[in-house]
């Protein structure tokens, strides 16, 4: 659905953030890999993060 990347440090650390809807469901994937051509995403842990795109995606309250 969504897409931001967040760059650490100029040598090419960053955070990537995918915003999905997954099995009717919102998920947070994070990458957190560092510089190179492989993607690693893993559900995010960040409660604040996800609790927030739940509430978006369900219209209620942020």
């Amino acid at each position: 659905m969504a897409i931001y990347n967040h760059d650490l440090t100029k040598d090419g650390q960053h955070k990537t953030f995918l915003f999905c809807w997954h099995k009717q469901k919102p998920i947070v994937l994070v990458d957190e890999s560092g510089k190179g051509n492989v993607v690693n995403l893993h559900v995010s842990q960040d409660k604040s993060l996800n609790g927030s795109f739940s509430n978006i995606m369900y219209g209620e309250n942020i």
